[in-house]
């Protein structure tokens, strides 16, 4: 009984530490995009303000804050991933310790 007790907690605990790496790997790249995301609109946001005067000051000024607003959101959802992984790692800790 101890045998197959000590093979399961192996199992257990091998696709805990795979599926911890999965997320990782995963979340270290969705938050990779979002960066490349939110310099792209930081660029965008430096062009907007070169641009030449075909567009009123208020056009600008719209398309601008529009930026800005997608800038912030992205920056919200990397600070949401974040702490996501952080709980889903310290969940993953628990569980092992608990397995042990």
């Amino acid at each position: 009984m101890s045998f197959m007790t000590n093979t399961l907690k192996k199992i257990i605990l091998k696709h805990i530490d795979k599926s911890m790496k999965n997320l990782d790997n995963r979340g270290s790249q969705t938050i990779y995009e979002f960066n490349k995301f939110k310099d792209w609109c930081q660029r965008t946001k430096t062009e907007l303000a070169k641009m030449d005067r075909e567009t009123t000051r208020e056009e600008r000024q719209a398309m601008a804050n529009r930026f800005e607003e997608i800038n912030r959101k992205a920056t919200e959802y990397v600070h949401v991933l974040n702490s996501a992984l952080r709980v889903i790692r310290e969940m993953s800790d628990a569980i092992i310790q608990n397995i042990k």
